[in-house]
């Protein structure tokens, strides 16, 4: 359309004259010269032009405009061709190569694609098999592994120099197969933005045992050059055989006596250095004595461990709540919920039947969403998708022969209640659940957060939904008693994590008992004198070698010292006390600045680090499901012949490609 209006416009036939806007011109006839005819018309339409010519010039005009028309255009068209000929001479095998294989990763298709005649019947239609031919599917397989390969080794020179990071881990199975997913998390010290990848996708031989899972994830460390000392801690999920995983295997945190004395005096939470000289507590793991100690050397090294958040709080619901519900006490209660979700299911279930589909969609001029089986928050979204056509279902039911099911009214207030019960709650997942912009400094204010928005709840008039208040608040007492008691290491780290974070600061400690804020500013007040006594001995170190070197290349040196005695304590409790009191300044600058962007940590390097240390592990394992859901992508019947390697391969090669996208 625009070389027909270049054209068009370009002289021969029109002059343009002026500009009426930046869509439209006044064009003089050139055919009609020497009278000055005026015609008006758009910058990307010729019907005007066009229609000038036809009313009022002869049919030679027309033919002479149409044969310009086409030369012009024969010479662009060859213009194109020349350049597309010069960039396929630029093309090389390698390249159209790399840009198969990413296609069949990305697509997902069967390798055997390549060979299908119509795929390479493309690429010979537009001459490029000429000097470039399409890979066999054996080739694309070998090409395939060395990406792979190659993936694995950028991955390693990623991390290499990342002083913290942190792992998520699960098990997927699926008919005939199990696979041990792991995906590693950090934080990029310049921008403080979220960095990913995925490390493993494993065959999961034999049963899923804590042992196994150990020997499988320290290979996987193993691969990727990984300790306990560089992973801050693995989020999986509550499930019992990863839990006694960590518990035997997994390096334990030190837990102080005396948190009021300083007790992060010489031990930092997330310190590089072991926890002994062995690398774990040996007081809270005990052996069996037939266990010899060449079995002990052998066993696996696991890292600090962290308990997906998210799944805590979908416990609430799925299992928690069900109890409630079902409670012999609470039977009105149960008697509606259950009326309300058979009604709803028989919604779900027509929505998958193609004529109950068709009429769904007539009658709401949408299809019904159905709760999926492992989010909870689909069956939240399900019920509200429900309540918000509220007034198009009686006609629904009819319409699906369900006249007899009908939602009462009594039930749709039951839904609206439970809604705005369980509402906080699937709020407060979605957050957790994040990953690109989460940090575990989310994890106390969410928690607190969503306690108080419950306790407000309790000042509603409730006609069935109050006992379902009443089990939110002690679920998030019992199952988060580690975290919301402020008396445990976890809950240490959540809040030097919730106080270093812009985000939060201090302003979160409203929502907690004043007995615990001084003790907080306390812990968090060591930590950054901590990193500050840490700064300044690698400052003063880098100076002492400097001093040396000078001095070692002098002719004479200063024997005599009249300075007063000193003695080593004095100093070092003159430079904790400098520590302290510096540590006590930044920190009230950085509450007081009003930013809550990430970029005010450069302000502040102590800090920072602290941020960059507690901050890396995320609040749960939402990662390593997403990589499953690739996985089960790549599971389909035309692939379910995958070996474990190539399936493994495929699955990371797709997510790596995702998080890069």
């Amino acid at each position: 359309m625009t070389d027909s209006i270049m054209s068009i416009l370009d002289g021969k036939f029109f002059k343009i004259k002026s500009k009426i806007d930046k869509n439209k011109v006044i064009a003089t006839c050139v055919t009609c010269e020497p009278r000055h005819v005026e015609i008006k018309g758009s910058l990307y339409s010729t019907s005007n032009f066009k229609s000038h010519l036809k009313r009022r010039h002869d049919q030679s005009v027309i033919d002479s405009y149409e044969n310009y028309l086409s030369e012009k255009r024969l010479k662009i068209k060859d213009n194109d061709n020349a350049v597309s000929r010069v960039h396929r001479d630029k093309y090389t095998q390698d390249q159209f190569d790399k840009d198969v294989t990413n296609f069949i990763i990305h697509s997902m298709v069967p390798l055997r694609t390549v060979e299908n005649p119509f795929f390479k019947k493309i690429f010979e239609n537009i001459g490029i098999t000429k000097k470039i031919n399409v890979p066999s599917r054996r080739n694309l397989g070998r090409k395939i592994h060395n990406l792979f390969k190659d993936n694995k080794e950028k991955i390693i020179n990623d991390i290499k120099d990342i002083k913290y990071v942190c792992t998520t881990t699960d098990v997927w199975s699926s008919k005939k197969r199990s696979f041990l997913g792991v995906t590693i998390h950090w934080i990029d010290v310049d921008n403080f933005e979220r960095r990913s990848s995925s490390l493993a996708c494993r065959r999961f031989r034999g049963t899923h045992s804590y042992d196994r899972i150990g020997d499988i994830l320290q290979d996987i460390h193993l691969e990727y050059n990984l300790d306990s000392n560089k992973i801050i801690a693995t989020i999986t999920d509550n499930g019992s055989n990863f839990v006694k995983a960590f518990k035997a295997f997994g390096v334990k945190l030190t837990h102080f006596d005396n948190v009021e004395d300083s007790v992060y005096e010489n031990i930092d939470l997330c310190s590089d250095a072991p926890v002994d000289s062995q690398g774990r507590d040996d007081e809270q793991i005990t052996y069996n004595s037939a266990e010899t100690t060449e079995e002990l050397e052998n066993s696996p090294w696991l890292p600090r461990h962290l308990r997906c958040c998210a799944h805590t709080l979908s416990l609430f619901v799925t299992t928690d709540l069900i109890k409630t519900i079902r409670s012999p006490q609470n039977s009105q209660l149960n008697e509606i919920h259950t009326s309300v979700m058979k009604k709803c299911t028989l919604l779900w279930n027509a929505s998958y039947r193609p004529k109950s589909a068709e009429i769904i969609l007539q009658t709401l001029g949408h299809q019904l969403s159905r709760p999926g089986d492992t989010r909870w928050n689909s069956l939240y979204d399900s019920l509200k998708q429900i309540l918000k056509n509220k007034e198009k279902n009686c006609e629904l039911f009819e319409a699906l022969g369900l006249k007899n099911n009908m939602l009462k009214d009594s039930e749709y207030i039951y839904i609206d209640e439970h809604l705005k019960c369980v509402g906080p709650l699937a709020e407060a997942l979605d957050i957790l659940q994040g990953e690109n912009n989460m940090f575990y400094g989310f994890v106390l204010p969410v928690i607190f957060s969503l306690r108080r928005k419950v306790q407000n709840l309790l000042l509603n008039d409730w006609k069935y939904c109050e006992p379902l208040v009443n089990s939110i608040l002690t679920s998030i007492t019992k199952r988060f008693s580690n975290l919301v008691n402020l008396n445990t290491i976890e809950a240490d780290n959540a809040a030097i994590a919730a106080l270093s974070h812009p985000k939060f600061k201090n302003r979160w400690l409203s929502c907690i008992d004043s007995s615990h804020i001084d003790r907080l500013h306390k812990i968090f007040n060591t930590a950054v004198a901590n990193k500050i006594e840490e700064i300044n001995i690698m400052s003063s170190t880098d100076s002492e070698l400097t001093e040396l070197y000078t001095q070692s290349n002098e002719e004479s040196h200063d024997f005599f010292n009249f300075d007063p005695l000193v003695s080593t304590g004095s100093n070092a409790q003159q430079s904790r006390r400098s520590a302290t009191s510096e540590a006590e300044i930044q920190i009230v600058q950085f509450f007081n600045n009003l930013s809550q962007d990430l970029s005010i940590l450069q302000q502040y390097p102590p800090i920072k680090e602290i941020f960059l240390c507690y901050n890396t592990p995320l609040p749960s394992s939402a990662p390593v499901e997403r990589l499953f859901s690739y996985a089960t992508m790549t599971n389909l019947p035309k692939s379910n012949k995958l070996s474990d390697d190539m399936f493994e391969e495929r699955v990371i090669l797709k997510s790596n490609l995702k998080m890069q996208s």
